[in-house]
């Protein structure tokens, strides 16, 4: 399993939505280093903010955007911040997709973040036997 930095979760995730099992929606808004592992921060629709381990994070969150999905608020959370207004729309966006289960595929967290630390995992191509078709 690879061990990453806080700066590849902040530019893995920073920005975004996220489903909890507990805590329902919300969004990724820090990854600061620490040890043994980054804490990634989220604050939830809810108005909680919590932090997890690295490790942590990866287990008990869900990504609710897929990699080509456009985010409407901007991807980063500072943005937001500084504008509760749109902050506030982003996380009742997320509880929403929360709540509908619009979740991205299961390796989407741990997809961003070994393209964020270079490490890019080859799939192998499908097989396909041609010997059954005719042309």
């Amino acid at each position: 399993m690879n061990t990453y930095r806080a700066e590849d979760y902040r530019a893995a995730w920073l920005g975004l939505p996220v489903s909890h099992a507990s805590f329902g929606g919300g969004m990724v808004i820090g990854a600061v280093a620490s040890r043994p592992e980054p804490l990634v921060a989220v604050h939830f629709a809810s108005g909680y903010k919590k932090s997890f381990r690295g490790s942590d994070a990866r287990a008990e969150l869900r990504s609710l955007l897929g990699l080509g999905s456009f985010n409407p608020y901007g991807s980063h959370p500072v943005t937001l911040l500084e504008n509760p207004a749109r902050m506030q729309k982003a996380l009742a966006d997320a509880q929403r997709r929360h709540e509908r289960h619009y979740w991205a595929l299961e390796t989407d967290l741990e997809d961003r973040l070994q393209r964020a630390a270079g490490v890019f995992q080859t799939r192998p191509r499908p097989r396909v036997d041609f010997s059954a078709i005719a042309f």
